[in-house]
């Protein structure tokens, strides 16, 4: 899914770019957890969500199924999971 990731967005790879914090929380071993039994896809988007909080980034959160999954603010970029 990271691969994914990094080819869909255009990454300036700076210390705050999203790109960055998530190779950061996986070289930390920041694991992506289901919430619980019933979520077969959200887990993936929680910890990306994470990760764009922690770059200090601010999304709209648009709600689940709807695309993209997050449009940021300060960004003409928005994202979607995959």
């Amino acid at each position: 899914h990271l691969i994914s990731f990094y080819k869909k967005v255009q990454v300036h790879f700076g210390q705050n770019t999203i790109f960055r914090k998530c190779v950061n929380a996986i070289h930390d071993g920041v694991l992506i957890v289901q919430e619980n039994n019933k979520d077969k896809e959200f887990h993936f988007q929680n910890w990306c969500q994470d990760r764009i909080i922690e770059s200090g980034y601010h999304y709209e959160g648009l709600g689940r199924n709807v695309y993209p999954d997050f449009c940021l603010v300060e960004k003409a970029e928005s994202y979607e999971i995959n």
